[in-house]
């Protein structure tokens, strides 16, 4: 499992989100996002986020837990750990471990957050990226799959405060350098935006 990170496939994604699940013991737990998306269109993966829910009242799902999980998950892959807080107004997200691996920091993101993390799939900002994997398969929402048939990258954002804009900028022109000749809908008010966001991003 040590090299899982190096040769990007869907079914090796399903591969790390199923021992993924086996060390957080749940069930709430995909790869989302950028991997999925950019394995499908073969284009270069900046890094794989895996989104796991956080139930602060179970047993078993706490701050110390999420520590303890992040860790052996890591030296699983063949990682090592970093935490760092959740960025400033990222919706229900908690807590963050960018694991370096094979040299890369942050090659592999784990994202703690509040609920099943597929109800967040449909509200990522971009419709090419509402993908996801688990252990059983890849899924998608309508938007997706219409954005992949058209080549037509449309900007759907759930929140509109500064720097959720200003993340959603940085997300444009990183999908614009790896989406060349595709079109880029209802950007014009990232386009219009002129500071750039200084914080890692996810997905």
């Amino acid at each position: 499992m040590n090299n899982i990170c190096n040769a990007h496939t869907i079914e090796k994604l399903q591969a790390m989100c199923a021992l993924a699940r086996g060390h957080f013991q749940s069930s709430k737990v995909i790869i989302s996002g950028g991997a999925p998306r950019d394995v499908l269109s073969g284009a270069p993966v900046k890094d794989i986020d895996i989104f796991v829910a956080i139930d602060m009242g179970q047993l078993g799902q706490t701050d110390s837990d999420f520590v303890k999980f992040c860790t052996t998950f890591a030296a699983a892959i063949g990682g090592q750990p970093e935490f760092r807080p959740s960025v400033e107004n990222y919706v229900n997200c908690f807590d963050l471990c960018d694991i370096t691996q094979n040299g890369v920091k942050g090659a592999v993101q784990v994202i703690g957050g509040d609920g099943d993390p597929v109800d967040g799939v449909p509200k990522y900002d971009f419709d090419l990226s509402q993908v996801f994997v688990t252990p059983h398969g890849l899924f998608g929402t309508a938007a997706a799959w219409q954005a992949r048939a058209s080549k037509t990258i449309t900007f759907t954002p759930s929140a509109f405060d500064d720097k959720a804009m200003l993340r959603s900028k940085a997300r444009l022109e990183r999908l614009r350098a790896k989406y060349p000749g595709w079109t880029f809908a209802n950007v014009e008010g990232l386009d219009a935006l002129e500071q750039i966001l200084e914080e890692p991003a996810l997905f």
